[in-house]
């Protein structure tokens, strides 16, 4: 453990896929609490990542918080957030007509965007 500890020495964050790494369906996977934990006595950010749209930020720390591992939404990078963080940059609420999960709509909408789910709507 000494040796690993010394490796880790002027890391300052470490990234998690969540499907297959954390988690695999509904089971966390062995040792992930601990790991995680560790990281973070060595004070080492740990953020997550994933390119599945379908859920939210939220919904997404509600999972690892019911497998007892301490996050906040701003720990998570998602393909919807990402997305809607450089939409905002460009075009701030913005009225969007998305082809997408629900994970994109909601972080648009948290974003300040409007969302046409309508086509019909598109060219208002």
């Amino acid at each position: 453990m000494r040796r690993l500890i010394e490796e880790l020495r002027g890391i300052k964050l470490a990234i998690f896929d969540l499907d297959g790494v954390i988690y695999r369906g509904n089971a966390l996977l062995d040792g992930v609490t601990d790991v995680i934990q560790n990281l973070k006595d060595l004070s080492i950010k740990v953020v997550y990542n994933s390119n599945n749209s379908t859920a939210t930020r939220q919904t997404y720390v509600k999972r690892l918080k019911s497998f007892g591992i301490d996050c906040s939404v701003d720990d998570f990078y998602t393909s919807a957030s990402i997305a809607s963080a450089e939409i905002t940059k460009i075009k701030p609420n913005a009225k969007i007509f998305i082809v997408g999960e629900i994970g994109l709509e909601q972080e648009l909408k948290a974003a300040g965007h409007e969302v046409i789910i309508d086509e019909s709507r598109c060219l208002e």
